[in-house]
């Protein structure tokens, strides 16, 4: 119940941002960037990360960070995490300036909705939601925490918690009970409670939080997850061009010269975007 409410207010209050089908976006979340210690989840995908952005950029791709970028439960100091990866900064400041890149905020960097992304960066506005509105359809982007009882309305005690307690356990190999990413029980509730919404709101909607990157068949459910940027084989994405929607993973592989290059892959796709409306 308290999902569906918390959702349902952030939907009737989300801003809408009008688009063009002709022009490509491209959706991810959970980078989680961090400080380059051995709890920072990004840093062994950095250098993938950096390349798909540049990839975007070149492309003429409107980035959208669907929550939980940075790492501010554990890390205090934003600008710690900014100048570990100043390269990558200065890629989303391109973004930025180019008014190419929206950014909503997750449970990990609610602080935003009070920071911003930074003085220093081009005044980047921070949403808790957003609804992309094309002339024949509509998309409710969230970071899709809402509602739950650790990770929104006790999120205080849980950020002192991961700070102070989970960190330091995580590096002897346990995780926090209470994340969805991190538990199944718990990612399987959120991602059945994402699906009542958008069938009972007939809306598409994409989160990210849970990590676990989908793209249903259309005509199966209209909830869509963009994954997360801290998986072990590389990051995940969701894309929309070309009139279609697309699941993507950017990982290492090795060419047939024997040299280690980042690559793109389509997992799911092209799906018609209308199938979903």
């Amino acid at each position: 119940m308290f999902r569906m409410q918390r959702l349902t207010q952030v939907f009737q209050t989300a801003p809408e941002i009008k688009i063009d089908e002709k022009e490509p976006i491209v959706i991810m979340s959970d980078c989680h960037r961090g400080v380059g210690n051995w709890s920072d989840n990004f840093a062994h995908n950095q250098n993938i990360y950096k390349a798909a952005l540049q990839y975007y950029y070149n492309k003429y791709f409107t980035y959208i960070e669907l929550g939980d970028g940075d790492e501010l439960w554990e890390n205090s100091n934003y600008q710690d995490i900014k100048n570990q990866y100043k390269e990558i900064f200065q890629i989303l400041e391109k973004f930025c300036n180019k008014n190419r890149m929206y950014v909503i905020y997750g449970n990990h960097d609610e602080i935003k909705k009070k920071i911003g992304m930074g003085k220093e960066f081009c005044n980047c506005p921070v949403y808790e939601g957003l609804i992309l509105k094309e002339a024949d359809y509509s998309i409710f982007l969230v970071h899709g925490h809402q509602g739950e009882l650790f990770n929104d309305y006790l999120s205080g005690i849980s950020k002192f918690l991961v700070k102070n307690f989970w960190r330091k356990l995580e590096n002897f190999g346990m995780h926090d009970p209470t994340s969805p990413a991190q538990n199944n029980k718990a990612k399987k509730i959120t991602e059945n409670e994402l699906i009542k919404w958008s069938s009972t709101h007939n809306q598409v909607i994409i989160t990210g939080h849970t990590h676990r990157p989908m793209l249903p068949k259309p005509g199966e459910y209209k909830y869509i997850n963009a994954g997360c940027c801290v998986h072990p084989y590389g990051i995940t994405a969701i894309e929309i061009h070309d009139k279609s929607i697309f699941l993507v993973k950017w990982s290492l592989e090795i060419n047939d010269k024997g040299v280690i290059c980042v690559s793109r892959k389509v997992l799911v796709g092209p799906e018609r975007l209308m199938g979903y409306f």
